[in-house]
């Protein structure tokens, strides 16, 4: 949906079900996620037919189905491999903003709308997942529920009510973050979007001084299509078009990323 006059109004119901419900925005959508009825590895078979989460449809394990199955639920099947066409790349955005935004969790509320969930879960079992000021990890099933560990091999164990947040390289030293990518080049985990190989800079003293501003990209030409496209699939959608939509300008502010939580100051863009 990218009509903004709808986007709005579907931000406002949302705030106005938040507000009754006592929960935020973010909160009820993540709650609201459809399963799909997919099974928690992100399957559904019923009488042979089998749909897995990147919307492929087979009959035992072959892409030909046979005209002797049930139409009816052929099409049932078809039609949510659809539904999962669109839902699949919205669910990761949502998962990556939390990463930008520095969203913070209960434990147990990661393991039952994130974890546990069939289509969420996808990407959020292949992330890494911190306990805030404290050690970080990627989730392993441990006798029915979910721990972490880390390159090193330890297990963590949040409590249900633990803090937790999306591990941001931004925020640890370069030992930490070359730890973390030899890790997963080990083990072979392709993460969903880049996060422990996500390109941070590091700021220059202009940027020091000015702390809410950089300028290292000024006067840069860009394709006014190719930005636009690239910015609002990011979520960045203020623009200033000059006209005829040619020549203008782009302007992005940043949080300045103080040292509340690590000595080293970091401007962390997106790729």
């Amino acid at each position: 949906m990218r009509k903004k006059s709808i986007l709005a109004k579907v931000a406002r119901t949302l705030d106005a079900v938040a507000v009754r419900t006592g929960l935020s925005p973010e909160q009820l959508l993540e709650r609201t996620v459809p399963t799909f009825g997919l099974s928690p590895d992100g399957t559904r078979a019923e009488q042979g037919l089998a749909l897995s989460l990147n919307g492929t449809v087979t009959f035992d394990g072959r892409r030909t189905i046979p005209k002797t199955v049930d139409r009816d639920l052929l099409a049932e099947f078809k039609a949510t491999a659809k539904e999962l066409e669109k839902a699949i790349p919205a669910e990761r955005f949502r998962v990556e903003r939390a990463l930008a935004s520095e969203r913070l969790w209960r434990w147990d509320e990661v393991c039952e709308f994130y974890l546990d969930h069939p289509v969420t879960g996808f990407f959020s079992r292949a992330l890494i997942w911190e306990v805030l000021q404290g050690p970080a990890g990627l989730p392993v099933r441990v006798d029915g529920g979910w721990e972490l560990t880390d390159p090193a091999g330890r297990r963590i164990q949040p409590r249900p009510d633990t803090p937790v947040l999306l591990w941001h390289p931004i925020s640890h030293t370069a030992d930490e973050v070359r730890a973390w990518r030899d890790h997963l080049m080990a083990i072979g985990l392709r993460q969903p979007y880049k996060q422990a190989f996500r390109e941070i800079y590091l700021l220059t003293p202009a940027e020091e001084r000015t702390r809410d501003r950089s300028l290292r990209f000024s006067r840069h030409l860009l394709r006014y299509g190719q930005a636009k496209a690239l910015l609002t699939g990011r979520g960045l959608d203020r623009h200033e078009p000059g006209p005829l939509g040619r020549r203008g300008r782009i302007r992005l502010v940043h949080r300045h990323q103080g040292a509340a939580r690590r000595p080293d100051r970091r401007l962390g863009l997106p790729p």
